[in-house]
């Protein structure tokens, strides 16, 4: 919560351009910097036209939920947890705190990610997301 209020006072002072400019590099491994660059300015790119209003609004949101970690503990529904090595949003850690609370969870490791490991090893994840939609339908 004092991340995302701190995060807020940022956007309000120096805006959402500048707040994305800041945050997105954070959001990727460390790789080579031509790798590297490459998608933090294609994700900057495509932030370039969140309004100020609405990022602030989403701050505001994901301060104010609810915990809901008892979805986790009460679900009877397999779980997936892709967490990234080099993830600074959701450390290993904390990640690590919630694979236990499903009765059923399926949890792997990307080693060259960070919070993005949806863009950054694109093929690894979608062959998990496949394996875990096989093993659902069995």
């Amino acid at each position: 919560i004092a991340t995302r209020k701190k995060g807020t006072e940022f956007i309000i002072k120096n805006g959402a351009v500048q707040f994305f400019n800041t945050s997105i590099p954070n959001l990727y491994a460390p790789k080579t910097k031509e790798e590297r660059s490459a998608l933090i300015e294609q994700h900057k790119r495509a932030s370039e036209r969140f309004k100020k209003a609405a990022l602030i609004a989403y701050y505001e949101s994901m301060i104010k939920r609810p915990d809901r970690t008892n979805v986790l503990k009460n679900t009877n529904v397999p779980v997936l947890f892709i967490l990234g090595r080099y993830d600074t949003a959701i450390p290993i850690q904390d990640g690590l705190k919630q694979v236990h609370m499903p009765k059923q969870a399926f949890v792997y490791l990307l080693e060259n990610s960070g919070h993005m490991g949806m863009i950054e090893e694109v093929e690894k994840v979608n062959s998990l997301l496949n394996e875990y939609l096989v093993n659902l339908s069995q």
